[in-house]
């Protein structure tokens, strides 16, 4: 088949590597076979997005096709206008050099497609396919404006997808839908993979926490529960990645509990640096009250490592003993309680079996041929 997904932007560690989750399950269409054009209009602000520009590459057999048009900050009609205008551009363009998609895949529908790009779309002979990944949508706290496009684009996509049960649940609340709504989960990407631990000391652990610092991920609360866990034992440590604006304040807390030499903080990483990261890791621990799927538990689960999570999130459903533990939100003293647990009971979790159980849901092969069911039906 031929498919063109079309994302929110080309991902960049500069800037915050939006797009990545689009690009990622591209690659993985990619590789089970098909032909693939990445698309995308990346409209930010001028901070984000410095200049005009029009891009057409191919990475290793992904055709790439973009367009950067810093505009955000217009009035929303006129923005809208522009953003439709380029976009049709953008997908005749693809189809006069590429020639006609079985299917149009957008990723983040609200944020990345106007109500003139569907319609355009729906006069093409070829299916319609929309995700949804947005926490704003799960939590229904979208704008009446969106909710009025993401009425439009689930009454006319040939498939709709959201990247959860509970996102999807919100998804049908808003809408009101009758329809059928799909559920297939963001796509862990190859750079995740089994990693047995090599032998070290009976006493050493060390966990990780991975995500942009922003409050709802409550890294804070992370880095208080393990000074409250582990203060009097040097032989635990964690470290904390990710990049955003709470670097700050972390890093003033992380001093004032005299921790800088057990919580580490490593700034924005590349899939492959997280990947090495968890590799070396006994434990993947977060604290997040805010989760749309939860990617970064299901790439440790990847690479063969128990998580600690909060309860009430998306993924719940996977958590087994087996896999990790869930505490209560914002309890300091519960995700200490939880961390201590799993540091003493190191020895019962099998880090095989944890890994072929994440591979058989998320990885790419599954998440390819359940993509391929829903395009073919």
């Amino acid at each position: 088949m031929f498919i063109i997904v079309i994302g929110r932007a080309y991902p960049e560690k500069r800037s915050g590597m939006i797009g990545i989750f689009e690009k990622e399950q591209a690659l993985t269409l990619l590789h089970a076979g098909h032909k693939v054009v990445y698309a995308f209009s990346d409209n930010r602000s001028v901070k984000v997005v410095h200049s005009l520009k029009k891009i057409k590459r191919d990475e290793n057999g992904l055709l790439v096709y973009g367009r950067q048009m810093p505009i955000k900050g217009l009035p929303q009609p006129l923005f809208d206008r522009i953003k439709s205008a380029e976009l049709k551009k953008l997908i005749r363009r693809i189809i006069d050099e590429q020639g006609m998609p079985d299917a149009i895949h957008i990723h983040f529908p609200l944020l990345t497609v106007t109500a003139p790009v569907l319609d355009y779309i729906k006069t093409l002979p070829c299916k319609l396919v929309c995700t949804e990944h947005w926490t704003k949508v799960q939590n229904k706290t979208i704008a009446p404006r969106r909710v009025t496009l993401l009425k439009k684009a689930v009454g006319q996509a040939d498939a709709f997808i959201s990247v959860s049960s509970k996102l999807r649940d919100s998804v049908r609340d808003l809408t009101k839908t009758e329809k059928e709504l799909y559920v297939v989960p963001n796509v862990v990407s190859a750079d995740f993979h089994y990693i047995p631990k090599k032998q070290k000391d009976a006493d050493t652990f060390s966990f990780a926490a991975v995500g942009r610092l922003v409050p709802v991920k409550r890294f804070h609360v992370a880095a208080a529960a393990f000074a409250k866990a582990f203060r009097d034992n040097p032989a635990v440590s964690m470290k904390i990645v990710g990049g955003g604006v709470e670097y700050a304040s972390l890093a003033k807390q992380i001093k004032e509990l005299n921790m800088q030499d057990r919580i580490i903080l490593t700034g924005v990483k590349e899939r492959r640096e997280v990947a090495e990261i968890l590799g070396q890791t006994d434990c993947y621990v977060s604290a997040s009250v805010l989760e749309t799927f939860g990617v970064p538990f299901i790439e440790a689960w990847v690479t063969g490592i128990p998580c600690i999570g909060a309860k009430d999130g998306p993924i719940d459903e996977f958590f087994t003993e087996d896999r990790g533990m869930l505490f209560p939100p914002d309890d300091v003293d519960a995700l200490a309680a939880a961390m201590r647990t799993m540091y003493e009971k190191r020895a019962q979790f099998d880090g095989e079996q944890i890994s072929k159980w994440a591979v058989s849901h998320f990885s790419e092969e599954s998440v390819a041929a359940r993509l391929a069911e829903i395009y073919g039906n």
